[in-house]
């Protein structure tokens, strides 16, 4: 069965890395909570004010469900510091065979 993957990206309005951090730190235990969740990575650009988060999922269903409850939850979090809103896609992995 193949691997999910959520990439989420966001744009901050300027100097809000340490809200950032800190909105990720409390919002990673809840991903953990979500059926199918193996594991999440943030990253971020500050000279550019992107953020974002890569999460691996066991399905396509255990994404998009997470994707449905965890979206609506880090867009109330980040709330006014957003400059628009989050960009969520979900993709299929493709693992090379060694």
């Amino acid at each position: 069965m193949p691997r999910y993957l959520t990439l989420g990206l966001l744009k901050l309005k300027p100097g809000n890395r340490p809200a950032a951090e800190q909105i990720a730190d409390q919002g990673a235990p809840g991903m953990a909570q979500q059926p199918g969740f193996e594991s999440v990575t943030f990253f971020l650009d500050e000279e550019h004010n992107v953020y974002g988060a890569v999460s691996f999922w066991s399905s396509r269903e255990t994404a998009e469900q997470a994707n449905t409850v965890l979206t609506p939850q880090f867009e109330q979090a980040f709330g006014d510091l957003m400059d628009g809103s989050i960009d969520s896609r979900i993709y299929e992995i493709y693992e090379h065979k060694r």
